[in-house]
């Protein structure tokens, strides 16, 4: 049972730019559960605000400041569903690593299996996993999978099982997405480039 957690609520302040005042400050948005949530609300805004600065047709008098205040409640006083931290992630949580096959978040690792989000612009590296199976399935765009001397057309909606043993490589003419999953769980030791 969760019995409190760290929400995130997005401030504005304002000042005429010789004095800040206190007293002009006010609760925009929120609450936020992630703190990517603020913050990305919080890029936005300030973007508005620099268009608006820019612009000679507004008037202008104000200087503006967003942040981002963390705050701890009680489970019970928030009227919405939270996601336990060890059971949920979101990919814009997770930081990229680049592999053989591309740019990858994981997303999901055990023992038994893993699952991750490949991009790839251009060409991955040549490479086998003599202890993974891999499936392939590709979220978005098109390109090619060779797996050992055949090159296979791959695109959105396509599934593909790469046998442990096999030399396999992706390459794409744009861009391509998409989600693996390894048997058992991934093993860096066990990407084999060539």
């Amino acid at each position: 049972m969760i019995k409190a957690i760290e929400i995130y609520e997005l401030y504005k302040s304002t000042w005429n730019g010789d004095e800040y005042e206190p007293s002009r400050e006010s609760r925009i948005a929120g609450p936020f559960t992630k703190m990517y949530k603020a913050e990305r609300e919080k890029r936005r805004l300030e973007g508005e605000e620099e268009i608006k600065r820019n612009n000679p047709k507004e008037k202008w008098k104000d200087y503006v400041r967003f942040y981002i205040k963390p705050k701890l409640v009680r489970a019970e006083d928030i009227d919405y569903k939270v996601r336990p931290n060890k059971l949920f992630r979101h990919i814009e949580e997770i930081k990229p690593l680049e592999d053989a096959c591309g740019s990858i978040k994981e997303l999901y690792s055990s023992e038994n299996m893993s699952l991750a989000y490949v991009s790839l612009s251009g060409k991955g590296k040549k490479h086998k996993h003599n202890i993974m199976e891999e499936v392939y399935f590709v979220t978005k765009g098109e390109g090619y999978l060779t797996i050992e001397s055949n090159t296979y057309n791959i695109e959105e909606g396509d599934t593909i099982s790469i046998p442990k043993g096999s030399w396999h490589s992706l390459a794409t003419d744009k861009s391509l997405e998409l989600i693996v999953a390894t048997y058992p769980g991934f093993d860096r030791d066990d990407v084999i480039l060539d």
